[in-house]
Parts: structure tokens; C-alpha cells; sequence
């Protein structure tokens, strides 16, 4: 199979590639809690926003993009 791939199996090291597969891994266990961390913060600040639409009686976000639309002014 390596010498499919183009490898030389004499120069590979079967104790690198486990260290490499283990940073790997843990590299990949952190950065799945960072995501889901993440998301769910993202969740969190999504249902407060809805909160405040809701008491405020309006939706914010449609007023925030009349306000960034550029009027045309006829002369």
C-alpha cells in the first residue's frame, strides 16, 4: 500500500505515525468542545435576541437593515 501511495516502507516509522495520529486526535477532541462551546453560546445569544424582539414588539433586525439602506435623493 506504501508503495502505492510513492513511500519508501523502510523509512517510516510506525511509533511517528502513532505519535502523530495521537496529536491528532487530542488536537481534534479540543477543538470539537471549542465548536460546541461556541454553538452553543451562539444558541444562547439567539434566543436572548429573540427575547428582546419580543418584549420590544418588533423585529430589530429588519429595522437595523432600513436603517443601513441607502436612501436615493432626487435633485
Amino acid at each position: 500500500m506504501l508503495q502505492k501511495m510513492g513511500l519508501d516502507s523502510k523509512s517510516v516509522k510506525p511509533s511517528e505515525i502513532r505519535a502523530d495520529y495521537e496529536t491528532m486526535l487530542t488536537r481534534k477532541t479540543i477543538l470539537e468542545k471549542t465548536y460546541k462551546s461556541a454553538e452553543k453560546e451562539a444558541q444562547n445569544m439567539q434566543q436572548k435576541l429573540n427575547n428582546v424582539e419580543q418584549y420590544l414588539g418588533k423585529d430589530i433586525s429588519k429595522e437595523q437593515a432600513t436603517k443601513h439602506t441607502p436612501r436615493h435623493v432626487g435633485i
